[in-house]
């Protein structure tokens, strides 16, 4: 659980986050164990990098910023 990741994952969302080793340990296993879960992890993930993440999407707003 590290505050850079808090920032961009939400938990059980798109993602996961842990504080330790065993609450990673029962993540991975959830994952593992449940096809509907890694695929609603994933959708979510991919919707949101492609939502929030793409540079092309982004590129007019770094241009008003470093152009200020």
């Amino acid at each position: 659980d590290m505050c850079v990741y808090n920032n961009v994952v939400s938990d059980g969302i798109d993602g996961f986050l842990a504080s330790n080793d065993e609450e990673w340990i029962e993540k991975i296993e959830k994952l593992i164990l449940d096809e509907s879960l890694r695929k609603t992890i994933r959708g979510n993930a991919l919707n949101k990098v492609l939502s929030d993440y793409m540079i092309d999407d982004r590129i007019n707003e770094w241009d008003i910023v470093l152009t200020k």
